[in-house]
């Protein structure tokens, strides 16, 4: 009797510690992801920021979006320097693992 009651409370000692563990677990995976999501707006701050103190860039009409350290640049832009140029400066933000840049050139008016 003693050993099925021994037997008894070491599988309810293990259950609970294995439940312990994966509360800790998803504990350590929210605060990865906030520390990634924090990371990610620092980003697009940082990019936001350069962009805007740029002379050759006008970087109002261009949008940028940052998940999990790719930085994703769309919108219009008059040239294709003003493009390349945007995508060079986020790539050099800290953090930034890579840029996708979805800027779009206008279109030269042909009268």
């Amino acid at each position: 009797m003693k050993s099925l009651f021994l037997l008894l409370a070491t599988c309810l000692f293990l259950a609970s510690g294995i439940a312990w563990a994966d509360n800790d677990n998803a504990v350590g995976n929210a605060a990865q992801s906030t520390k990634q999501y924090v990371s990610d707006a620092t980003i697009t701050a940082q990019v936001k920021s350069q962009l805007l103190m740029d002379p050759d860039i006008k970087s109002l009409p261009i949008s940028v979006v940052t998940e999990q350290g790719v930085v994703v640049l769309s919108g219009t832009v008059d040239t294709q320097l003003e493009k390349e140029k945007a995508a060079r400066i986020a790539l050099e933000v800290s953090g930034v693992k890579s840029v996708v840049n979805k800027i779009k050139v206008k279109q030269a008016n042909r009268s």
